[in-house]
């Protein structure tokens, strides 16, 4: 998903730390060396585009174990298309937190190719800025060369409730806009969160995302 190179630039400047979805890692004892281990988190995300031509379903599994990172994409930057990454969580800060995850990927499916991103939280009290971001390099050639990047801007209003503001740059639909901007909420109950989105709604091509996330 897809909106801000500057956002991508800042999180560099800052020397990064892990990205928005990593928290603390649990850890469990080894019990044969009688050490603590970190375990493995995992997380799983559908995000349903009611487009109103094409509307598709673009799921994202995530597991973390310590400081890496691995990550799985469908129908994210093309249709019928995979993408594998592999990260490093990196985290700094308390009262003001930054964490971010640089990442490789390898992309398989209708777009073949290859790319750098970077998963970025910058988190202060009840506020939250999220960023991911990736440049594909496609094997076929430059033109197939793409700058993707999702980001938003969330405050929690309710331990269980999120409203916000959300950005996007993407080419997996036509758009007239290069950059999309919508509004969001999120409700959590237990290891679920449900989000619904809402794109361009001061434009001709308004649309809606609803999204599903579960910790596993």
């Amino acid at each position: 998903m897809s909106g801000n190179p500057l956002l991508l630039i800042l999180a560099l400047a800052f020397c990064p730390g892990a990205a928005a979805a990593q928290s603390e890692t649990p850890v469990s004892p080894d019990a044969s060396a009688g050490e603590a281990t970190p375990s493995w988190s995992t997380n799983l995300d559908a995000f349903a585009y009611l487009l109103e031509d094409d509307p598709y379903v673009m799921p994202i599994v995530r597991a973390d174990r310590g400081s890496l990172h691995l990550e799985g994409r469908y129908q994210y930057e093309d249709m019928e298309t995979f993408s594998a990454w592999a990260g490093w969580n990196y985290e700094m800060g308390t009262t003001l937190r930054l964490a971010v995850v640089p990442m490789a990927g390898v992309i398989a499916g209708q777009t073949t190719g290859f790319a750098p991103g970077l998963e970025a939280t910058l988190s202060w009290k009840s506020f939250e800025l999220y960023s991911e971001g990736e440049y594909v390099f496609d094997v076929e050639g430059t033109d197939g060369d793409y700058f993707y990047n999702w980001s938003q801007l969330s405050w929690q209003a309710q331990a269980w409730l999120a409203l916000g503001l959300s950005a996007q740059r993407t080419r997996m639909y036509r758009s007239e806009l290069a950059i999309e901007r919508g509004v969001f909420a999120s409700a959590r109950r237990g290891p679920a969160e449900l989000s619904v989105y809402g794109f361009n709604l001061d434009g001709d091509e308004p649309f809606a995302i609803i999204a599903l996330g579960v910790d596993l």
